[in-house]
C-alpha cells in the first residue's frame, strides 16, 4: 500500500499508539466533553502567562465544519513562507501525534509519551479530561520549541468553554455554523453562536464564513458591542454559495494569511491533501479516498461536491462506504438520505458498522433503512474489512466517509493488511 503524491504518508507505530492509549485510559478515561474553564485555569495559568509574554501570534479556529482543513491550510501557507508554526487539532484520525504539529511535522511519538509521563502526576490534582491533558502537553511542548511566529488552535467543541479559549487569540476564525452537539451547544443558531463567538477578543480580528444572513446579523451585533474587528467572507462577496466546502475553507485560510496577517499573496499555488480530507491511498489495485463527513451539514456539503464532480464528468467513485459515530438516529437518516439521493449516481452505497467506543450502535432504531435496502439503493454490509479485501484485487475507486473515527479504523486496517 502506498500513499499518493498528494497524500500524507501513513505513519503508524501500533505498539506505541496502544501503549499511549492504555496509559491515557488509566489516567484520564476516554475522550469526553468537560466544560468549565475555572476548573482548569489555575493549572494552565503558568503556561498561558509564558506564551502571552512571547511575541507569538495566536490564531484560534472555531465553527461547526471546516475547522481542520482551514487550520491545516493556514499552517501550510505559513510554513511555506518559512514561518515557525505550532498547530493543535483534534480529534486525531490515525495517530495521536497528529494533534501535535510543529512546522508541519507531527511530534515524535516517543517524545510525546515522555512528556505525558513527565507531567502525569498533575492528573491526580488537576482532574483533566483526555482532551485537556493532551492540550496541556501541547502547550508544554510549544514552550520547548524554537521561537514561534504563530500558534494555531483548532477548537474542540463550541469555543466558550474549550481549553483553547484560555489563550487570547490575535485572530479568531469561525468557519461555518450549523446544528451539531445540540445537547451541549443548543438548538438555535443564536445559542450556537453564543458558544462559538467568545473565542474572539475586543480590539482583535474575527473572520467568519457564515452563509446565513441571520447569523451574519447576530455576529455583527455581537462584535459591535464588544469592539471586535469583524469581516464575513460571504457578506463581503469573497465567498459565494456555489463554492464547494473545501474551496470555502481554503478561501478563508488564504484571506487570513493575505489580509488579516498582512502577508500578501501565498507562495504556493496548490495545496496538499490533509489527514482524512480528500486523502488518497492505494490499497492493492483499488484507490481509497477519505473524506470525513460526520454531521448533517458536512454530508450535505460532501453531496454538493459529488454532484459537482458528476456534472463536470469528474466523478470517479464506483463505491461509497460510510459508517457513523454515536448520534441521533434521525441525523443518520438524513445523512443516508443525502447520499442515496445524489442524482445520476449509479455506483454502490454501503452502510456499515465499526468497533469504537464512539461508534453508533443502536441499529435497531434504523428500521427506516429497510426501504433503501429493499430498493437496492443502499447495501448494509457489517463486514467492511471483507468488503475492502474483495476490492483489493479489483480496479475500484472507493470513497470512505462518515465518522472520522471510522476513517481512522479503515486506515489502521489498511496498514495491518500489508
Amino acid at each position: 500500500m502506498t500513499s499518493t503524491a498528494n497524500s500524507p504518508q501513513l505513519k503508524f507505530n501500533k505498539e506505541m499508539e496502544n501503549i499511549i492509549s492504555d496509559w491515557l485510559d488509566d489516567h484520564c478515561s476516554t475522550e469526553r466533553y468537560s466544560p468549565g474553564l475555572e476548573r482548569i485555569s489555575k493549572f494552565f495559568e503558568p503556561l498561558v502567562t509564558q506564551i502571552a509574554k512571547s511575541k507569538v501570534k495566536i490564531i484560534t479556529v472555531g465553527g461547526t465544519n471546516g475547522k481542520g482543513e482551514t487550520a491545516h491550510t493556514l499552517e501550510y501557507l505559513l510554513t511555506s513562507r518559512k514561518q515557525n508554526v505550532a498547530l493543535w487539532t483534534s480529534p486525531h484520525i490515525l495517530s495521536i501525534t497528529e494533534r501535535f504539529r510543529f512546522n508541519g511535522i507531527n511530534i515524535d511519538i516517543d517524545e510525546l509519551f515522555d512528556l505525558m509521563r513527565e507531567n502525569g502526576e498533575l492528573l491526580a490534582s488537576a482532574k483533566f479530561s483526555y482532551y485537556e491533558f493532551l492540550f496541556y502537553i501541547f502547550l508544554k511542548r510549544t514552550l520547548l520549541s524554537q521561537e514561534l511566529d504563530y500558534i494555531i488552535f483548532e477548537v474542540g467543541i463550541g469555543g466558550r468553554f474549550d481549553a483553547v479559549n484560555l489563550l487570547d487569540a490575535d485572530v479568531a476564525i469561525i468557519t461555518s455554523i450549523s446544528r451539531e452537539h445540540q445537547e451541549i451547544l443548543g438548538k438555535t443558531y443564536r445559542q450556537i453562536l453564543h458558544e462559538k463567538l467568545p473565542i474572539a477578543r475586543p480590539q482583535k480580528k474575527l473572520i467568519t464564513s457564515l452563509e446565513l444572513k441571520y447569523c451574519q446579523d447576530l455576529t455583527a451585533t455581537y462584535c459591535q458591542i464588544r469592539q471586535i474587528d469583524w469581516i464575513d467572507l460571504f457578506a463581503g462577496g469573497i465567498s459565494v454559495h456555489s463554492d464547494n466546502f473545501s474551496a470555502r475553507n481554503k478561501k478563508l485560510a488564504q484571506y487570513v494569511y493575505e489580509t488579516s496577517l498582512g502577508l500578501g499573496p501565498p507562495l504556493v499555488a496548490n495545496y496538499p491533501a490533509y489527514k482524512g480530507r480528500f486523502e488518497k491511498i492505494s490499497y492493492g489495485k483499488c484507490e481509497m479516498t477519505f473524506v470525513g463527513s460526520h454531521n448533517i451539514d458536512g454530508m450535505r456539503k460532501l453531496a454538493h461536491w459529488l454532484v459537482e464532480q458528476i456534472d463536470t464528468n469528474s466523478f470517479i467513485y464506483d463505491r461509497i462506504i460510510m459508517a457513523f459515530s454515536r448520534r441521533d438516529s434521525d441525523d443518520i437518516r438524513v445523512m443516508v438520505d443525502t447520499l442515496c439521493n445524489i442524482p445520476h449516481y449509479h455506483g454502490k452505497i454501503v452502510l456499515t458498522v465499526f468497533e469504537h467506543y464512539k461508534a453508533f450502535s443502536a441499529w435497531e432504531k434504523l428500521d427506516w433503512a429497510l426501504e433503501y435496502f429493499n430498493s437496492k439503493k443502499l447495501l448494509f454490509i457489517p463486514d467492511w474489512r471483507g468488503q475492502l479485501k474483495e476490492c483489493r484485487n479489483e480496479c475500484r475507486t472507493i470513497l470512505i466517509t462518515g465518522s472520522y473515527y471510522f476513517v481512522g479504523e479503515v486506515q489502521k486496517n489498511s496498514i495491518d493488511s500489508l
